[in-house]
């Protein structure tokens, strides 16, 4: 590879997508973005080294604004840690200062022993660990987590110093969102897209408040699901006086319009951009005739 004069249009396809498989045993590279033509490398840290330092040497320095970093979880090899890719990042010094977007995907599944006939549920993300990605990755600007109950521990006894991060996407359980801005500083952009539920307002009270170090300036909300009690979250978080863009989809329902009316009573003096999907689907019990919640908004 070292020899050949590679055209910087194969190159931006060979750099395509990386996943840290468990226990660095393998380095998949996806070229073709087909299982079939998987291509593994020698496995072991080293090995892991010089690929990326080759990769370096011959690609251009923009293909790394663009890569993805993800955790993947197959269900036959048993759960990837993000340890894992921790120590990865260590043993190629060279590579974090490339990476410009991190996407974690964690699949929340449980794995079934067949001879002892029990369920091993999958661990989720430790905050110290993710912190310590986030640090050693001083460029990144863009961070995307997708999955269910992302976080097995709690910040109670922990006061991180925040990370700045231009864009965050969190498709995951909203309870899951204020630990992870709790991590954070100045933000861009936050997305939150849920299908998941979440009405315990007293959980999110607590990390809502300690949000005082967080400026976020533009939320981009997709209520796919209930979303009353992230709202009341926001409104108690310091976040209500930082924004000045607002993004809302899907507010068809009569309660979620009512936790939209909250928010806009309180932000909307001060936002300089605003859109609102003010969807006319019915809602699903109301009788026909009637304009459902986000209608008569």
């Amino acid at each position: 590879m070292t020899q050949a004069n590679l055209p910087p249009e194969l190159i931006d396809n060979i750099i395509g997508f990386i996943a840290i498989p468990r226990k660095l045993d393998n380095l998949y590279l996806d070229i073709s973005f087909r299982s079939s033509d998987e291509k593994r490398v020698k496995p072991d840290l080293y090995s892991c080294s010089l690929v990326c330092r080759e990769w370096r040497e011959l690609a251009r320095p923009h293909i790394f604004h663009t890569v993805g970093l993800r955790c993947v979880l197959p269900l036959e090899e048993g759960p990837i840690t993000l340890e894992a890719f921790l120590a990865f990042l260590d043993a190629t010094p060279q590579v974090p200062l490339c990476i410009r977007k991190l996407d974690l995907t964690l699949i929340r599944t449980t794995t079934k022993r067949w001879y002892l006939h029990e369920e091993q549920p999958v661990s989720g993300v430790d905050h110290v660990v993710l912190h310590t990605v986030l640090n050693r990755l001083s460029r990144l600007h863009s961070l995307s987590l997708t999955g269910e109950h992302l976080f097995t521990s709690t910040l109670d006894d922990w006061a991180p110093t925040p990370i700045d991060i231009r864009h965050v996407h969190c498709n995951s359980t909203l309870g899951d969102v204020f630990p992870l801005l709790q991590l954070l500083g100045n933000v861009n952009e936050l997305v939150v897209k849920s299908h998941h539920s979440f009405v315990n307002i007293s959980y999110l009270a607590r990390p809502a408040v300690a949000l005082s170090h967080l400026k976020l300036r533009s939320l981009r909300l997709a209520a796919y699901s209930p979303i009353a009690s992230f709202v009341e979250g926001i409104l108690l978080s310091p976040v209500v006086n930082t924004l000045d863009s607002l993004s809302l989809m899907n507010f068809n329902t009569g309660d979620n319009c009512t936790a939209l009316k909250r928010l806009l009573g309180r932000v909307g003096p001060r936002l300089l951009d605003i859109w609102i999907d003010a969807s006319c689907i019915l809602a699903p019990l109301e009788p026909p005739g009637q304009l459902s919640g986000s209608v008569a908004f």
